[in-house]
């Protein structure tokens, strides 16, 4: 993908971002106030996350209108709105530069040491992780995570140091916005084949982002996932290839063991030479191979830190928001929020919640996130549930999607033969209560999707602790 503007070409005087309560354009946000940028930004609703910018000083709109560019010389947009969108209307109608928001972020992390994390599933986590650990070693990154960074407070943050760690999203090809020095490839997987519409489209994307790797670089892939490792042989990329994973690579783990954390210890090899004992507290053992891929582009890029401070700041480090994440505890049943919205993420999520759980029942609450996935993934997702006890399911959440294609919620129930699961579909308006009245005391409930399920847990547990009526 070939830029067509340049940090120097633009007036960046007042820089207004649709849609700022998103992941993205939250943690763009973060990084423009920090460069003393001055700017602005709309979404439909506002939220604890418009809030958190407008008292660092952006002026948030409630709602999408012309009037909301005023004095705006630079409009970033994301895939979610379209030439219909007011506010893109009122920008083109006064000539001003529209960009996307990974178009920007390009413009503005290029000319750093960058290093990037790609993959169908554990971008955040691993972007994370990477920036924690050059943040506490001292090296004053930047970084843009597709998530609030629960050490770092924000999920986006303009550093003085050379290094800056990114999450590079393959939707719409955004990742090939990226110049990276190096990149971690944590897995490739069929997904966004809205966009795609096929496999070998999506793995050529990767291939091409490994391809833009700068020359001398380095691109570490998951020596555990086929997708990844079929990489080796298709990219054409001037950068040094590592492997890693569990299994048989350059940087291995090793003596994997479940720990008083909740999470695993591990022993960290490079090429058979033990570098250290990593005490991670992420729950799940994929979240071993993810801290495996950020230590290792970590290590190489910064050798002036020792492998003991960073091995020992990985044990540190308590994930991102909406990964994993601990939502509270009321009347004997604990809540646990997860942004799984792929069979495979499910599956790995609901692992790691058996291993750090125990015999407790799980009861999975999974909202699927868009038409065309679920279309496509429809009985990979039936079948992605065996570790759950109890298993429910909500109406499709469409996200930009409006064609319906025809597929439902029901046509996962249909094909899932698990017999734990509740037979009709959830909506929020009975979600909460219809769970409340299924739970017991010791049990856990995991609320799975990249929508807004997230809410049903909260609201179980404000009705459990006798703060809300349902």
């Amino acid at each position: 993908m070939t830029d067509t503007h340049t940090l120097e070409d633009l007036d960046l005087t007042r820089i207004h971002l649709l849609g700022i309560g998103g992941a993205g354009q939250n943690a763009l946000a973060d990084l423009l106030v920090d460069m003393g940028y001055s700017l602005s930004g709309s979404d439909l609703k506002l939220s604890a996350t418009t809030e958190a910018l407008a008292r660092r000083g952006v002026t948030v709109y409630e709602g999408q209108r012309a009037e909301n560019l005023n004095n705006v010389t630079v409009v970033v947009t994301t895939a979610a709105a379209n030439e219909n969108n007011p506010e893109i209307q009122e920008a083109r109608r006064k000539g001003l530069p529209v960009l996307q928001n990974a178009e920007m972020v390009g413009l503005l992390l290029n000319q750093k040491r960058l290093l990037s994390v790609a993959g169908t599933h554990g971008k955040t986590t691993t972007t994370g992780l990477v920036a924690f650990l050059l943040e506490k070693a001292g090296l004053d990154p930047t970084f843009y995570i597709g998530g609030v960074s629960t050490d770092l407070g924000v999920a986006g943050k303009a550093g003085k140091g050379e290094y800056a760690a990114l999450e590079s999203d393959e939707y719409a090809r955004r990742f090939l916005n990226y110049r990276p020095e190096a990149a971690v490839i944590t897995n490739v997987e069929p997904d966004h084949l809205d966009y795609y519409g096929t496999w070998e489209a999506l793995q050529a994307a990767f291939a091409t982002f490994a391809g833009n790797i700068r020359p001398g670089g380095q691109l570490y892939i998951c020596a555990d996932d086929a997708g990844a490792v079929a990489l080796k042989e298709t990219a054409q990329t001037g950068a040094e290839i590592f492997t890693y994973g569990l299994g048989p690579a350059d940087w291995q783990a090793t003596e994997v063991q479940p720990n008083a954390k909740g999470g695993h210890d591990f022993s960290l090899k490079f090429r058979g030479d033990v570098l250290g004992t990593v005490e991670l507290g992420l729950a799940g053992v994929h979240n071993v191979r993810n801290a495996t891929g950020a230590l290792a582009m970590v290590l190489t890029a910064a050798p002036q830190v020792t492998p003991e401070i960073f091995i020992k700041l990985a044990g540190q480090y308590r994930g991102t928001a909406r990964r994993f994440e601990l939502k509270g505890e009321a009347e004997g049943v604990t809540v646990i929020d997860d942004y799984a919205h792929h069979p495979t993420e499910i599956r790995a999520t609901l692992a790691a919640a058996r291993a750090r759980f125990g015999p407790r029942r799980l009861v999975a609450l999974f909202q699927p996130h868009t038409y065309t996935r679920t279309k496509a993934l429809v009985d990979e997702f039936a079948g992605a549930f065996d570790e759950a006890d109890l298993v429910a399911l909500m109406e499709i959440f469409p996200a930009r999607e409006t064609d319906t294609l025809g597929v439902s919620t029901g046509d996962i129930l249909d094909r899932m033969g698990h017999g734990g699961k509740l037979a009709e579909p959830l909506t929020h308006a009975n979600a909460a209560s219809t769970l409340n009245a299924l739970m017991r005391e010791g049990d856990v409930l995991l609320t799975l999707g990249a929508g807004d399920v997230w809410k049903v847990g909260e609201q179980v547990l404000k009705a459990r602790a006798g703060k809300q009526g349902l």
